[in-house]
């Protein structure tokens, strides 16, 4: 358990760290804005973080995924995993 616990974390900063790259190259700062979206960001590296454990991918393929989805952010993200479920479910 402390192994997946230890990647769920590594996972979450990832994803965080890419949330805050993409928010710090946007013009306007506000505190706020930055706290929501690393923080959508870290939701969004969590859940893909699970899914490619779920389909055993590599340690170093997950956390690729978790920064790309962090910072594309939560709604592309959703976004691209609507369109891959669909295309499984027909």
């Amino acid at each position: 358990m402390e192994n997946l616990l230890t990647k769920t974390y590594v996972f979450i900063l990832i994803a965080g760290i890419g949330g805050l790259v993409k928010y710090l190259k946007g013009a306007n700062f506000s505190f706020q804005g930055l706290l929501i979206r690393v923080s959508s960001s870290a939701f969004t590296g969590w859940i893909i973080g699970l899914m490619s454990l779920h389909f055993q991918l590599s340690i170093e393929m997950s956390c690729a995924l978790c920064g790309i989805c962090g910072y594309l952010g939560a709604d592309t993200t959703i976004s691209l995993l609507e369109k891959f479920i669909k295309k499984k479910i027909e």
